[in-house]
């Protein structure tokens, strides 16, 4: 591994992050022990998951669904984190 504090995201839980759907913010599940809080949050630093244009991007993504200009599937296919949050958050 070239960073042993980045989860591999073919083995974390899928709810191991928290997603913000108004501002795009992601963050760690407060509801993971806080070994698993700690490292999703050195992940989301060290990849950058919260630099502001990912957050926008994501923010985007959400008000076009929710103002009607992208359809569930369409966002399932371009943000598929932002889908599962949604639907997640009973927002589908």
């Amino acid at each position: 591994h070239l960073h042993d504090d980045v989860l591999d995201p073919m083995e974390i839980e899928s709810d191991t992050f928290r997603l913000e759907l108004s501002e795009g913010r992601i963050f760690p599940n407060p509801e993971k022990n806080i070994e698993t809080q700690t490292k999703a949050a050195i992940t989301i630093k060290r990849l950058e998951l919260d630099d502001p244009t990912l957050e926008s991007l994501r923010e985007r993504h959400f008000t076009k669904f929710r103002q009607g200009e992208m359809s569930s599937n369409l966002l399932r296919e371009e943000n598929p984190f932002v889908f599962a949050e949604a639907l997640r958050q009973g927002l589908l």
